[in-house]
């Protein structure tokens, strides 16, 4: 997946430090193609240059695109990696938002425990990126191959939750 030349850039033109977490599993996937601090999560090792436990200092996390598996593990708390521990931490902490786009399909969404997940997050007022008009659900391997992700849509998303700040 390349990230979306604008999203970065458009980012740091709000004059925002941009930083790309991903996890070891993701990383191969990934080309950066704005200039940003990188920290990669290797399972149970410390992030480059974060100690374990430490924050990054951010205003605002976007997750996207957010697997379902990582949609239930925020939801319930589980921060089994360091990227995913930023994300939980951050939607305790005053003054930092997080805006969430779940990469899901249509089973995921019946799925008997995806409201409880979505109604946990909503407590935690976090900014969710969905709906038909964002992300049309489709049944498992059933949807286009390549659709490109909605970031116009996400950075909307950044914009809504500045204005409440």
């Amino acid at each position: 997946m390349d990230l979306e030349p604008g999203l970065l850039r458009v980012v740091q033109h709000l004059g925002l430090h941009a930083v790309l977490l991903v996890t070891a599993s993701t990383l191969p996937h990934c080309r950066l193609v704005a200039p940003c601090t990188r920290h990669v999560d290797h399972k149970r090792e410390t992030l480059a240059g974060i100690p374990r436990g430490g924050m990054l200092s951010a205003d605002c996390y976007v997750v996207a695109p957010a697997s379902a598996d990582y949609v239930a593990k925020l939801a319930t708390g589980i921060a089994d990696n360091q990227a995913l521990t930023q994300v939980s931490d951050a939607i305790g902490t005053l003054g930092v938002t997080v805006v969430v786009f779940p990469l899901v399909n249509a089973a995921h969404v019946r799925h008997p425990a995806w409201e409880s997940h979505i109604e946990s997050l909503q407590k935690g007022d976090l900014e969710r990126v969905h709906g038909p008009e964002v992300w049309p659900l489709y049944e498992p391997r059933e949807g286009p191959t390549a659709r490109e992700l909605p970031w116009g849509m996400i950075l909307d998303a950044v914009d809504r939750v500045a204005l409440r700040s």
